[in-house]
């Protein structure tokens, strides 16, 4: 039991503390539905505790839905024009939900396995990866860096349409900016 507590609150400060809060303003779950309640006893949970309560599998499953930009069909068995009370949360028969499960374990042994190893990091300074450090508000994580913005060195030859490289690399070198082509300046 003290094993699975620390990966509780792992997820619940996780999905919740790092995920963007404008994305659940503007996202609701899925339609509104007044007679659904968080389960005090969910089921079929395979990496969260079995005595997590209404209140943390509310904060987790919220901040799968600000850190992905999703909603709970995304993982569960639903549409968006059920209410969450004839949705079957219960299933595996989402594809989605096995990964989900995946990434937390991954989560997890990034942050207590690997990055506990790295002298200097701590866990106060917010050294955590969550499921918003890859994937900022999207299903797809966002691993590749924005591509680079080239702009022309001062006096350049782009009128004439060709690319004088070693013209390029002295104006780069001399202005010690780095225009995007690769080199360092």
């Amino acid at each position: 039991m003290r094993a699975v507590l620390p990966l509780l609150a792992f997820a619940v400060v996780t999905l919740v503390a790092y995920a963007p809060a404008s994305i659940e303003s503007e996202l609701p779950l899925v339609a509104a539905d007044t007679t659904w309640t968080w389960p005090d006893n969910p089921k079929n949970l395979q990496v969260l505790p079995a005595d997590t309560g209404p209140f943390e599998l509310s904060q987790v499953m919220r901040g799968f839905t600000r850190a992905l930009g999703v909603r709970c069909q995304h993982c569960h068995i639903g549409t968006e024009e059920m209410s969450l009370s004839e949705f079957d949360f219960v299933s595996d028969d989402n594809e989605h939900k096995g990964v989900a499960r995946e990434m937390l374990r991954m989560t997890w042994a990034i942050n207590n396995d690997l990055l506990a190893g790295i002298d200097g990091l701590h866990e106060a300074e917010g050294m955590r990866v969550t499921c918003y450090t890859c994937h900022r508000g999207g299903v797809t994580p966002q691993t590749r860096p924005p591509s680079p913005r080239w702009e022309p060195p001062p006096g350049g030859n782009e009128e004439d349409g060709e690319d004088d490289d070693a013209d390029h690399d002295r104006h780069e070198h001399e202005d010690g900016e780095d225009h995007g082509d690769g080199h360092d300046g």
